[in-house]
């Protein structure tokens, strides 16, 4: 089995931003941000799948798949910053918030031309509705005592909800049959809240910094069609960090700084990951998630060498536990 196929994505799209900041008191200021984005994606895929057999490369099936896609998507951020001078030594506390909506719209249309050993067409269509919604809010304080030695610490919380609608149907003499494997309609959220604390302190150009953060994750999906597939996640995790650091020269007014690292790291699944419903991409290939499928935790130590804190040169190790990818596997 061979496919070959050519997409083309044209988007047109439209932006719109203000804000403002202003000063309540001495050492109090607060700001406003205000986003707005509207996307109307278009694409059209062709897909040719032909079957010959491998030694004589005969063809003896052969179909075309062509995929219409029409969207209409939102984006709506609003934010607010509150931020706090303590001193005049650069101490600060800072807390914001913000909420973002963005529903996506998605008409599509879908046809399998059957080309040998007979000729027949499939018809059909879908409608995509989804909608995201995501709050996170933050305090931080940074204190900066004398002798070059500052404490941070914060907390932060952040919530997602995604919601799906999709609706999918047959077309056959004129008429709409729904399609009761590919229509889904299933509901996400998820909760992470997270608090950290570190200190770091200079001594004749060498700096060290360190700390830990620890996160709380809450996942939970339920899917209702075509079957339930409910599941929950909740783990609490420690992060820690230590950065050493010191000047090596300047260039141009900026430093060049020699980096010891060591930190631990988290890189969760996706929703579509976990979802272990079916999700038909054409009339050969589908893909499903694995509920069971555990964040994936990467301990980094490295050295480099930085120019304006981007790194120019670095050697190190990565060791990752629980990696989750894409697998393909030949369906029974």
């Amino acid at each position: 089995m061979s496919q070959d196929a050519y997409t083309r994505y044209p988007t047109q799209g439209g932006y719109l931003g203000f804000g403002g900041s202003y000063e309540l008191k001495k050492r109090w200021d607060i700001a406003y941000d205000s986003r707005f984005s509207i996307n109307r994606p278009r694409n059209e895929s062709n897909n040719l799948s032909t079957f010959a057999q491998q030694r004589t490369n005969n063809v003896f099936a052969q179909n075309l798949t062509s995929v219409g896609n029409k969207g209409l998507n939102y984006n709506i951020t609003q934010s607010i910053t509150l931020k706090h001078k303590l001193d005049s030594a650069g101490s600060e506390w800072s807390t914001d918030a913000s909420y973002t909506f963005a529903p996506n719209n998605t008409d599509q249309n879908f046809s399998t031309t059957f080309i040998s050993p007979r000729t027949f067409l499939l018809t059909g269509e879908g409608e995509l509705d989804n909608t995201f919604r995501f709050l996170t809010a933050q305090s931080n304080l940074v204190k900066r005592f004398p002798k070059a030695f500052t404490v941070e610490a914060g907390i932060k919380t952040g919530r997602v909800w995604f919601d799906n609608d999709t609706k999918y149907f047959f077309t056959t003499t004129g008429d709409r049959v729904k399609d009761p494997v590919r229509t889904a309609t299933f509901r996400y959220e998820e909760a992470i809240n997270a608090g950290y604390v570190q200190a770091s302190k200079t001594y004749k150009g060498i700096t060290l910094k360190t700390g830990v953060r620890v996160e709380q994750t809450i996942m939970t999906g339920r899917q209702t069609v075509p079957t339930d597939t409910t599941f929950s996640i909740r783990r609490t995790d420690p992060f820690p960090y230590v950065y050493l650091s010191r000047p090596v020269m300047r260039i141009a007014g900026y430093d060049l700084r020699a980096y010891l690292v060591y930190r631990r790291t988290i890189t969760r699944p996706a929703y579509e990951y976990l979802n272990p419903a079916v999700r038909y991409v054409d009339p050969y290939l589908f893909d499903q998630g694995n509920p069971a499928l555990r964040p994936q935790f990467t301990t980094n130590y490295e050295a480099n060498i930085s120019f304006d804190e981007r790194p120019i040169i670095a050697i190190g190790v990565n060791e990752t536990k629980d990696i989750f990818t894409q697998v393909l596997y030949v369906a029974d």
